[in-house]
């Protein structure tokens, strides 16, 4: 599988594919320091699987994303803050790895991404998938909050209508 890592920080990359370099089957093929280089570095090297960084200079890990163009590669998101994991997933991500990544957690990432490997129509759907889960799952959640906000509505009162519960 060929990889490419894109960090605004040389010494993330450097860890990060020396964290690669135990995995056999993986072949870091390039990196990139900003968004607009990991766009470049993506429509040259066509890479399976690319480890994205969220928050760089010039355009952000988002943006890259949403810039993409078929055949799209397999996206990881690699950075220090936990607060986009949603947001991460909805764009399309197959995993979402926290700063430092141990070699386990690099390991379960890679699994994911080779289940995908070769499959440009269930990388697609991954995307929607996700976008569709996710925001369902929101609804789903915000439906529920406004019921309880609003006394949760929940048996027939006596002539059929709605009773306080």
């Amino acid at each position: 599988m060929n990889a490419l890592i894109v960090d605004d920080e040389p010494i993330a990359r450097r860890v990060l594919r020396e964290e690669l370099e135990l995995f056999l089957d993986v072949r870091v093929i390039g990196e990139a320091g900003d968004g607009k280089e990991a766009l470049e570095r993506i429509t040259e090297l066509r890479p399976d699987l690319v480890f994205l960084d969220l928050q760089m200079p010039v355009m952000s890990g988002f943006e890259v994303v949403r810039n993409l163009h078929e055949p799209l590669p397999i996206i990881v998101i690699v950075t220090a803050f936990d607060a986009h994991a949603i947001e991460a997933f909805e764009a399309g991500a197959v995993d979402y790895l926290l700063k430092p990544v141990g070699e386990a957690r690099l390991q379960k990432a890679l699994e994911r991404a080779k289940s995908l490997q070769g499959k440009p129509t269930d990388i697609a759907a991954q995307f929607d998938k996700d976008r569709v889960g996710s925001s369902a799952s929101r609804r789903t959640q915000e439906q529920k909050d406004y019921g309880s906000k609003r006394g949760g509505l929940s048996r027939a009162g006596p002539r059929g209508g709605l009773a306080q519960g």
